[in-house]
């Protein structure tokens, strides 16, 4: 039976907003200034802690916990935040981007259209990690449904 290999369990440590850089210290191995590609990466786990061990920490840490020791306080935060909220289902497009305009593409990803954006924005600007947050080509970058393009009638000759 082979054996699993230990990846890294980073916790963010820098600060957040957008445009801020991911960078944070593994909770199993201690090491720090480790970047989000590097969750991959494997982890020497000095610490002996498992994967289930380290995210109880990880919560536990940073959690205002109340008199009775349970994690009732925490807040969790999610990606559309930076938006201001989720976006309206009424007009939020139903592509990959769900609502945000912009999409997380792996440098292993080999379906089309992702592929080609992936390569069109690594030749821009090389990726630390093996990512890029490519502009969503259904919505063009709006997280927005885009109207279908109007039907053009054509007539049928001798009319």
């Amino acid at each position: 039976m082979m054996k699993t290999q230990i990846t890294h369990a980073i916790e963010r440590t820098s600060p957040k907003g957008l445009g801020q850089e991911f960078i944070g210290t593994c909770r199993l191995c201690g090491t720090p200034n480790l970047r989000a590609g590097d969750a991959l990466k494997p982890c020497p786990n000095q610490r002996g802690l498992s994967s289930d061990d380290a995210l109880i920490e990880a919560i536990a840490g940073d959690a205002d916990l109340d008199t009775e020791g349970d994690a009732s306080n925490i807040q969790f935060v999610s990606r559309y935040d930076a938006i201001g909220g989720p976006p309206d289902p009424a007009t939020m497009g139903e592509d990959q981007c769900e609502g945000m305009g912009f999409v997380p593409i792996s440098e292993n990803e080999d379906e089309e259209p992702w592929a080609s954006l992936w390569k069109e924005a690594e030749a821009k600007s090389r990726s630390d990690d093996g990512y890029h947050f490519v502009r969503c080509p259904s919505c063009n970058g709006t997280g927005k449904k885009v109207p279908p393009a109007p039907e053009t009638k054509t007539e049928e000759p001798g009319r």
